[in-house]
């Protein structure tokens, strides 16, 4: 009895080692904070890596400009493609063939993916968005979240507004800023003030007679010059005379202007506002003080002339300062930013927005990619997303830029470069550029200048030296295609004889008559009218 009571005792020993054997070698499974034993439905499937996505490949134009010509390998470049992961062909065409091109491209159906650097609230853009053209963005809010983010920052949602067309659509992304910032003005050697003994010029009138002292220790120099060509001097010193015309005009409308208190256009290429303006360059070109080459003047000319001292001022930005001294020869050499200068209108500078050029699509993008949507939100976010607003516009943590106590410092190697610390990281890294970076906050912009690019900025803000971009009729379709039909040759005409005036193979006193007759029968009175009517018809 006792041997089979050991046996049975030994036969359940066994059957419980088995069972325990059995449940050690069962798969498990984890639910939660626990391991189960798989169910019988339940199977083993091996490790695999989830399948790597494949990039979003897209074409995007770039308007290249040339102090700080584009380079595929740039740092954002790179960095973006990676966040993104995306693979971006960029169609690179030089800055002042841009706009021509970026026509041709819509007109014939043939542009990129995507399309960068135009203003779309505006003639000529305005008119391909209302035939069909462009695809409106305010439909595809849900796809660009980080731009309404960042409108919504900034605070700037009435001012998006007013880039709808008449038809209340918007067709681009625009560049955001916080706050307008005073970024160049005139430049000028404080050294050679100091040396002749002379006050620092706070009047064009001024600057005249300090340039002629200039001139009289220097007889070989041309105290003033052209940062690329005339546009740039005409943008800037154009509005303390009360218009603003040409290739960079703050309305796009070349030949007209806006007046502020009587809140209308006025032709201001055949005013006697402009004619004030064409007296005193050519009084500086005629007595040696202009630069007979200020039409064209490359940067890398440019910055060889200042830095060597053919010319001592120029309008320019505060971020080439560093660039010219470091590379100049002279002992002692300083160059200072001053605020804008006061003429007959005023002391202003060239006239800025809290939105700027942008970003948009073509409906043939549209058309043509059944990925569309996601191609919307990738470019939204290389554009506005947080991450990629700090790498336009600072760098990468570690590589351009660290943070000390919160703040951010920028490496030597930028900081000490010979182009200065702003243009440094644009000519090599891509970073701060009109182009790529389309977030612009000021105070963080600040920390790439010096106290005394602050302390400029408080004196214009207080003296309201930066005045606002003027408001932008809402043409119809027909009313664009009219407008461009006009101004085209009138931009033309004007260039030809605005260099004719400064440079004296026309006379002002005997050939204006002529030029104004030229100006009224290519159109610019109807072209005014054009301008006017439509503004006060889109007026609340």
């Amino acid at each position: 009895m006792k041997k089979n009571a050991k046996r049975y005792l030994l036969l359940v020993l066994s059957m419980m080692m088995v069972t325990l054997i059995t449940a050690c070698l069962q798969p498990v499974v984890i639910e939660g904070d626990r391991m189960a034993p798989l169910n019988d439905n339940q199977s083993i499937e091996p490790t695999t890596p989830p399948e790597v996505e494949a990039p979003i490949e897209f074409s995007m134009t770039y308007a290249d400009n040339p102090t700080f010509p584009f380079n595929e390998n740039w740092l954002v470049v790179k960095e973006a493609e990676k966040f993104l992961n995306a693979k971006i062909t960029f169609e690179v065409t030089p800055y002042n063939d841009y706009q021509s091109k970026i026509t041709l491209l819509l007109n014939s159906q043939t542009a990129p993916d995507v399309v960068t650097y135009i203003d779309a609230s505006g003639p000529p853009y305005s008119a391909f968005a209302l035939n069909g053209a462009m695809v409106p963005l305010n439909q595809y809010v849900a796809h660009t979240p980080n731009f309404i983010a960042r409108v919504k920052e900034f605070n700037l949602e009435d001012e998006i507004e007013k880039c709808n067309l008449m038809d209340g659509n918007r067709y681009f992304m625009p560049a955001l800023y916080n706050a307008s910032f005073y970024d160049g003005g005139p430049i000028i050697r404080a050294d050679l003030l100091k040396k002749y003994g002379l006050d620092t010029p706070t009047t064009y009138d001024e600057l005249y007679e300090v340039m002629k002292v200039f001139k009289q220790n220097d007889p070989s120099s041309y105290p003033l010059t052209s940062l690329v060509g005339a546009r740039v001097l005409y943008r800037f010193t154009m509005p303390s005379f009360g218009i603003s015309l040409g290739m960079n005009s703050s309305s796009n409308a070349y030949v007209l202007s806006y007046d502020y208190e009587k809140k209308e256009y006025f032709a201001a290429a055949i005013d006697d506002r402009f004619k004030e303006y064409l007296r005193y360059m050519a009084k500086c070109y005629a007595d040696g003080l202009l630069d007979p080459e200020f039409f064209n003047n490359p940067s890398d000319v440019w910055a060889t002339k200042m830095s060597t001292g053919r010319s001592m001022v120029t309008w320019a930005y505060y971020d080439q300062i560093g660039g010219i001294t470091t590379n100049s020869t002279i002992q002692g050499v300083q160059f200072d930013m001053l605020p804008p200068l006061e003429g007959p209108a005023g002391a202003y500078s060239q006239p800025k927005a809290v939105t700027d050029v942008g970003v948009s699509f073509p409906t043939t993008t549209l058309n043509k990619r059944k990925d569309f949507d996601k191609l919307v939100e990738t470019v939204d976010r290389m554009f506005f997303s947080p991450e990629m607003a700090q790498l336009f516009g600072q760098g990468v943590e570690g590589v351009t830029f660290d943070k000390v106590d919160g703040q951010i410092k920028y490496k030597d190697e930028y900081v000490n470069s010979t182009d200065g610390l702003y243009k440094s990281l644009q000519i090599q890294c891509g970073i701060g550029t009109g182009q790529m970076q389309l977030v612009w906050h000021l105070p963080t912009e600040m920390l790439k200048y010096d106290e005394n690019y602050a302390r400029i900025n408080n004196i214009v803000a207080d003296m309201k030296g930066i005045p606002t971009i003027p408001p932008k009729p809402k043409f119809s379709t027909e009313q664009a295609e009219e407008e461009g039909l006009l101004k085209a040759p009138l931009a033309d005409m004007f260039e030809v004889w605005t260099t004719a005036f400064i440079t004296g193979d026309k006379s002002i006193d005997d050939d204006w008559d002529a030029y104004v007759a030229e100006a009224k029968s290519k159109g610019i009175d109807e072209l005014l009218k054009l301008y006017n009517d439509v503004l006060k018809a889109g007026q609340p």
